[in-house]
């Protein structure tokens, strides 16, 4: 199974995409002028098929679509029925269908994480994470890749680091992760790291430390 065109509206409550991809050649080209989200869109991809849902929540936009090559389609929804909720706390929906069904099978994120729902202090966090920096209440800064991040991006980011999976644990639909078998992988070009196992804190043991993918593989040759 293919993914055959991707296409978002209300992006940023202004931007609506159609991005048809060439399944024959195997190589699309996305360009554009700067700002009108080429990179979101490919984000808003990527965290669908590995499981980031934070930047649905993080992202305003309307809808998020991927048709592939068999007719099936998967559309991503957020609403506000009330208008008082902040932003991330819209309903986040996802739904799949079948070619010629109309029967549609959805599933429901949760809401958006808050302190509270934590059974430990989110003050340890930038103690765990290698390279996490708190910069206030709810954000941290990520010195690998120059983002900031909401707690909900730390944990979807960093589930393999305990105590954050048992947080984030949560059971998705078969279909769901049917759906999700396509492999995709989001490189941007300040982001050619590797985690490898070598920083230790007090409380979680053999964190994984950052190191730059290509000199990973230039020593992995020279060796």
């Amino acid at each position: 199974m293919k993914i055959k065109q991707i296409s978002v509206t209300g992006l940023f409550g202004i931007f609506n995409h159609v991005i048809p991809l060439n399944t024959d050649e195997r190589i699309t080209i996305i360009h554009g002028p700067n700002g009108f989200g080429k990179t979101i869109v490919l984000r808003m991809l990527n965290g669908f098929f590995d499981s980031r849902y934070s930047v649905f929540r993080n992202i305003p936009f309307n809808q998020f679509i991927v048709e592939f090559d068999s007719g099936n389609i998967v559309e991503i929804s957020k609403s506000r029925n009330d208008l008082n909720k902040p932003m991330g706390k819209e309903q986040v929906q996802i739904e799949f269908r079948e070619y010629n069904s109309d029967h549609a099978q959805s599933f429901s994120l949760k809401r958006m994480m808050d302190a509270s729902d934590m059974d430990f202090p989110i003050g340890i966090l930038d103690d765990i994470v290698p390279g996490l920096e708190r910069m206030g209440a709810k954000r941290w800064y990520y010195a690998p890749t120059g983002e900031t991040l909401s707690l909900n991006d730390v944990i979807d980011r960093f589930e393999n680091i305990p105590p954050l999976g048992r947080i984030k644990s949560r059971k998705e639909p078969d279909w769901l992760e049917s759906v999700k078998s396509v492999d995709i992988r989001l490189i941007e070009s300040q982001r050619l790291l590797n985690f490898v196992p070598e920083r230790s804190s007090k409380r979680y043991p053999k964190l994984p430390t950052i190191l730059n993918t290509v000199s990973a593989y230039s020593e992995e040759i020279a060796s």
